[in-house]
């Protein structure tokens, strides 16, 4: 591999700046109905065409965080309250979950022992749409 082609990989795997980030909208949908609740992010960065521009979206989870494939898991809390089902497109997202105990007493007696980082591992675009829907899982 030249010099050249070096430089371009180690350009095109870098993170970007916030001065390079035009634009990132979120948006959140109530539907009392079902109930649900959508998240949808659109972002823009002024990257040049086809470079990569790679991105996450981190969540904190409180309470046992069961995964059953690519693209959903469930949130059981505490006790007393109703599992939560969080889904989103597996061909837009890769999800990495990270366990933390929680060694603060005060933290501990809110949260529980632990919460779990969900990082949803955008595309390596520099621009998209994504959403994720988080409903009560009966």
């Amino acid at each position: 591999m030249g010099a050249d082609q070096a430089s371009r990989r180690r350009r095109h795997a870098r993170r970007p700046s916030l001065d390079e980030l035009e634009r990132w909208w979120r948006t959140v949908e109530l539907d009392r109905g079902v109930p649900r609740v959508t998240i949808e992010d659109c972002w823009h960065f002024a990257a040049d065409e086809g470079e990569s521009v790679p991105s996450a979206l981190h969540f904190l989870l409180a309470g046992r965080v069961e995964r059953h494939a690519a693209a959903s898991l469930t949130v059981r809390a505490r006790a007393g309250s109703r599992p939560v089902l969080v889904t989103w497109r597996p061909q837009a997202l890769t999800a990495v979950l990270t366990p933390r105990a929680l060694e603060d007493p005060m933290l501990s007696a809110v949260w529980g022992e632990n919460l779990t980082r969900l990082a949803l591992v955008v595309p390596s675009t520099r621009q998209g749409v994504i959403d994720i829907r988080m409903e009560v899982d009966e």
